[in-house]
């Protein structure tokens, strides 16, 4: 807790300095109806949820010469403890209040107005969310031009600046994340890049008498790198008929694992996504696919990892709305799964959209494991996951007026989303899971 509270109190020293110069304040409030139905498929695990919440962020920003800074402090509650989707760490929680951002920029490297070194907690985010979608501390040099969009930054968790919950999760202590990127737009509307991770796991050697919830005494210091090629697929106000987004990405690094025994071995993997959408009028349709290996031996260890900074939500539809990518409902971790989805969107108005997005999941590796929403065992030898159909609904009640570019979603808007997945053979149920959210988010 002494973290939390000195960062409070720089953060407020900070805010009423800034108070005394020109600067911007505003709200931002989303208040949201959650039901979670079965997540364990029939078992005695506790999956069903039922809250309310009301999620309150008041910020502040000011500007002057080359300088920007931004500070958004939080008050969460909820009826129930809920998956609080905007932490790294997704822990539960039925309420806190706590710092979201704190940053500072300085513009004056170059003359370029995309040009801009951050420091500080800040959202540091991939536009597919499958790379970094998350709040951390966290030093970043962007540079944004028309035909070249790079950067390169270094991050590591501290704390997570909450009255509930204010230490580092186990598995993100001692990380420290070293990552950019470097996109080319090599014509009018096309892109090929380039992006890179690296992990270092430097927590100390842990003791025995560590609690079995703390489970992952396990170290690892893995690099990712990824190349891409894509069409703005992810920017829904530039787009063209056909849009498309191609990636490859290869993983490789060290497993440590901490038990009664020493046990080191070597990682990798490998992960293909394709996604393809037409346009036509009002009308948007789609196809992609991931596949992630998941090989595991007594010696080697193939099962593809994710860099731990991921949302997995993304605009892939092409619509303005941010869906998860692997299902509103089962929500897996890439590793050990192929994913094959296909989707509508509709835009009969430019103050509403829809989308309908269908999934099959398979596992690469029967007799190994893989990480979703799902609470409940499963079935070695089998590889049908099962399958999900999404609906989202989003109504923008400004007419389609976007927030300044440091806020990230639209000024008002009424958010429906809803999946349901029923499960496969692996999980030898046949049963059914459902997650409704609904969202009425404004800023003000």
């Amino acid at each position: 807790m002494n973290k939390f509270i000195l960062f409070a109190v720089l953060l407020l020293s900070f805010t009423g300095s800034m108070c005394c110069a020109a600067a911007d304040t505003g709200l931002q409030s989303k208040m949201s109806l959650e039901t979670l139905n079965n997540a364990d498929l029939g078992g005695a695990r506790g999956g069903d949820i039922n809250a309310a919440a009301l999620d309150i962020k008041p910020w502040i920003y000011w500007q002057k010469n080359l300088w920007r800074a931004y500070g958004m402090a939080e008050f969460f509650g909820a009826s129930d403890r809920v998956e609080y989707e905007s932490s790294g760490s997704n822990p539960s929680t039925n309420g806190f209040m706590g710092i979201r951002e704190a940053w500072v920029d300085y513009t004056g490297f170059t003359p370029y107005p995309g040009e801009y070194l951050r420091s500080g907690l800040q959202r540091v985010r991939s536009d597919d969310g499958l790379w970094w979608d998350t709040d951390i501390e966290a030093s970043r040099w962007v540079f944004n031009t028309t035909l070249i969009d790079a950067e390169i930054g270094i991050a590591q968790r501290l704390a997570l600046y909450r009255s509930d919950k204010n230490d580092v999760p186990y598995q993100d202590d001692h990380r420290l994340h070293l990552f950019g990127k470097y996109r080319y737009q090599w014509r009018a509307g096309h892109w090929i890049s380039a992006r890179f991770h690296r992990l270092d796991d430097n927590k100390p050697t842990p003791l025995f008498t560590i609690h079995p919830t703390q489970i992952k005494d396990t170290y690892t210091n893995v690099q990712w790198l990824g190349i891409e090629l894509d069409s703005d697929y992810y920017h829904p106000n530039r787009q063209r008929a056909l849009n498309y987004q191609l990636s490859a990405v290869m993983m490789d690094g060290q497993h440590l694992k901490m038990g009664q025994q020493r046990l080191e071995k070597n990682i990798g993997g490998t992960m293909f996504e394709a996604l393809l959408r037409y346009r036509i009028n009002q009308w948007q349709v789609g196809a992609a696919t991931s596949l992630s290996s998941g090989e595991i031996t007594a010696t080697s260890d193939n099962l593809f990892l994710q860099t731990g900074l991921e949302s997995n939500r993304s605009t892939f539809t092409g619509t303005r709305a941010r869906i998860f990518r692997f299902g509103e409902a089962y929500r897996p971790s890439l590793g050990n799964i192929n994913v094959y989805s296909v989707f509508v969107s509709l835009t009969p108005i430019p103050a509403s959209d829809i989308s309908v997005v269908y999934h099959s999941f398979t596992r690469r590796n029967a007799l190994a494991p893989i990480v979703s929403a799902v609470l409940a065992d499963q079935v070695n030898g089998e590889s049908d996951l099962g399958q999900e159909l999404d609906l989202v609904f989003s109504w923008y009640l400004n007419s389609g007026v976007l927030s300044p570019e440091w806020a990230l979603d639209d000024r008002a808007y009424v958010r429906l989303r809803g999946g349901m997945f029923e499960s496969g053979p692996v999980y030898d149920k046949g049963s059914r899971l459902i997650h409704l959210t609904g969202e009425f988010v404004w800023l003000l």
